[in-house]
């Protein structure tokens, strides 16, 4: 297994499934894991309406909270279960921020099931994920 490993997560049972696949490892003192969640925020929140965007900014600042409240959670589980854990709450398309934040931390693996790695669906990666640096296991 490889040593350093990133874990998209979007809050649903089926992005949670491949942490099933860490929690029963026996060699967990090398193990390092970084969970990430992105958020990608609406056009709406984005656009050039000052009016929309002033009123986003408490949307953006609520969802950011509550993400990182799921990320701590699930942090706390492999904590407790000796797994050396970190989050990340991203905000952006998942399909650029992931890829980049696994280049900037020296991931080995991406360990992914379809939801954690395009929402709430069952699909493949994406295509434009072949460009990580690292090789992903859809679990």
């Amino acid at each position: 297994m490889p040593r350093h490993v990133l874990i998209p997560l979007d809050g649903t049972p089926a992005s949670e499934h491949a942490l099933g696949l860490l929690e029963g490892q026996a060699d967990k003192d090398t193990l390092e894991v970084v969970l990430v969640g992105v958020w990608e925020p609406s056009e709406a929140a984005l656009g050039s309406d000052h009016v929309l965007r002033a009123r986003a900014t408490p949307v953006l600042s609520c969802v950011k909270a509550n993400l990182e409240s799921y990320l701590a959670g699930v942090e706390r589980r492999l904590s407790n279960q000796g797994i050396k854990v970190e989050s990340r709450c991203l905000f952006g398309d998942p399909q650029r921020e992931i890829p980049l934040l696994a280049r900037q931390e020296g991931i080995d693996l991406i360990l992914a099931s379809p939801g954690g790695l395009s929402g709430p669906r069952c699909a493949p990666p994406p295509a434009r994920w072949c460009h990580t640096p690292c090789p992903i296991i859809a679990a």
